[in-house]
């Protein structure tokens, strides 16, 4: 089953929706339902924010050596051709 959800602003009465393709000239249901300022979006955050959230995830080992990986990467690859 295709669904479509869209959050609009309506100005007066009149809504206007552009479905996908498959669904045109079907018959379709329509829920339309008010929202909740606060469910519209998820808060924005900023770069800062998000410093040192994978940092569970982090392999020490790994780190050491990032800097020149992917150099090393392509000098394997292309040293046998």
């Amino acid at each position: 089953m295709e669904a479509l959800r869209e959050i609009a602003h309506i100005n007066g009465r009149l809504l206007t929706l552009t479905v996908p393709p498959g669904l045109d000239n079907r018959d379709v249901e329509v829920i339309v339902l008010p929202v909740e300022q606060t469910d519209m979006r998820l808060p924005r955050s900023t770069p800062a924010d998000q410093r040192g959230r994978l940092r569970e995830y982090a392999d020490s080992a790994k780190i050491a050596v990032e800097g020149t990986v992917w150099q090393e990467s392509v000098a394997d690859k292309h040293a046998s051709s």
